[in-house]
């Protein structure tokens, strides 16, 4: 999945994916690419904490599900993620983390919502 984050709105960001071959889901990665542009937007630099690009002192971060999700060929799981900076410490994160995983035919088989803090 990939996100604009101009395209995103304040309350949230939205996702789902398909699983092309059922399985196991343990959690969610999420990284971000920094694009640095000149003044006619074209691309100067990348940043990107990608696991598939070259390493950097930036991370990835992980949202590990309490119960694995057991998923078949073609299951969704969609959700929404919201990121907000704690009032006490603006320097750490609240995360919350809500997760639909529904079948083929749009029934729902699994939803939960974590909520995570990050120093």
């Amino acid at each position: 999945m990939h996100f604009l984050l101009l395209d995103s709105k304040i309350a949230g960001l939205v996702f789902f994916s398909v699983d092309r071959r059922g399985g196991k889901v343990d959690g969610l990665t999420s990284w971000f690419d920094c694009d640095f542009t000149d003044r006619q937007g074209s691309v100067q630099n990348t940043l990107s904490t990608s696991p598939m690009s070259r390493l950097t002192h930036w991370r990835q971060t992980v949202f590990p599900f309490k119960v694995p999700l057991l998923c078949e060929q073609h299951d969704v799981i969609q959700g929404c993620i919201t990121v907000r900076k704690t009032p006490a410490h603006p320097r750490h994160l609240d995360i919350t983390l809500q997760v639909t995983q529904k079948d083929v035919s749009g029934k729902e088989k699994e939803s939960f919502t974590l909520d995570m803090h990050m120093k």
